[in-house]
């Protein structure tokens, strides 16, 4: 059996997911009648063209990296409130948090779990000294459909959560707003 699906469960947290396929890159084993090698993403290679592809995990991590980059540039300019997160990397001393931290404000974290099929991008609930649930409330339903907007604008599609073992409904440009 699977990994299962990361979730954030708290009152005011949520997730979608991207296709690992998206993000994991594969390289042709020989290079062409040029010399060029080719890469591909796994949605991108036929079955037949399967065994002219190896993974290539260099090419896959930039992928990842750039991801990372690009969707925090995306989210943080449409949310102003959210800056880059400095702390990139595994968050330690925090009960909460898996992944990395991609951005935050004073309200959330937006994080990014890789559990090998799939990436899930997840607003998660800031610990404060002060009671802020009004806030959370007003604000978190507007977050979390920025990451979905921001996931389909850089992915074409995403998926909503329904199960331990399964995603939910998927989203793209036709029906985003549903």
């Amino acid at each position: 059996m699977g990994n299962a699906i990361y979730h954030a469960n708290g009152e005011f947290e949520g997730s979608y997911y991207i296709d690992a396929d998206i993000i994991n890159q594969f390289t042709t084993k020989q290079p062409d009648e040029n010399g060029e090698y080719y890469t591909k993403s796994l949605s991108q290679i036929s079955n037949d063209e399967l065994d002219n592809y190896e993974y290539d995990i260099d090419v896959s991590r930039m992928m990842y990296d750039d991801m990372i980059e690009y969707f925090s540039s995306h989210y943080c300019t449409k949310f102003k409130s959210f800056c880059d997160s400095t702390r990139q990397g595994k968050y330690k001393g925090h009960p909460k948090i898996q992944g990395i931290i991609i951005c935050e404000n004073d309200l959330f974290y937006i994080t990014c779990v890789d559990d090998d099929t799939q990436f899930a991008f997840s607003l998660i609930e800031k610990e404060s000294l002060y009671e802020v649930s009004d806030l959370r409330k007003k604000h978190f339903q507007e977050y979390l459909d920025g990451i979905r907007e921001t996931l389909v604008y850089l992915c074409g599609e995403c998926y909503g959560y329904d199960g331990l073992w399964t995603r939910g409904k998927k989203f793209s440009a036709e029906n985003i707003s549903q």
